[in-house]
């Protein structure tokens, strides 16, 4: 009864503070947070929706624990641990990335823009 009675009461913490993080881009006039091209991809927050937003990532994180339970939560964190650091090798490797620059050389991204196998 105590996990439905702690599930609950994250849930009900994640819909204060959505409604205080949302109330307050609604109030500043900012774009609604989204993945659309046309939205920016930061959005300055005051430090109180700034305290809205890591109490919210916090709850998140808990909530989802508890639901996956101790298993399926380390095993989920191992997988996406191992997909992350795989993908800037499967980055490296699909673009050939190695190959267009020699050993020790740096390169910024406008130097490697040109490259048509790395431009998005």
């Amino acid at each position: 009864m105590a996990l439905t009675s702690r599930i609950l009461e994250l849930a009900s913490t994640i819909q204060v503070h959505t409604t205080k993080l949302d109330s307050y881009i609604t109030s500043q006039g900012l774009p609604s947070p989204s993945w659309d091209p046309d939205t920016p991809p930061v959005i300055v927050l005051s430090d109180t929706a700034q305290s809205s937003r890591n109490v919210l990532l916090e709850t998140m994180e808990e909530l989802k624990a508890l639901i996956l339970g101790p298993v399926q939560f380390l095993v989920d964190k191992a997988t996406n641990a191992v997909r992350s650091s795989l993908l800037g090798l499967d980055a490296v490797v699909r673009f050939e990335i190695a190959s267009k620059f020699p050993v020790n050389e740096e390169a910024s991204c406008a130097i490697i823009s040109p490259y048509p196998r790395l431009a998005g």
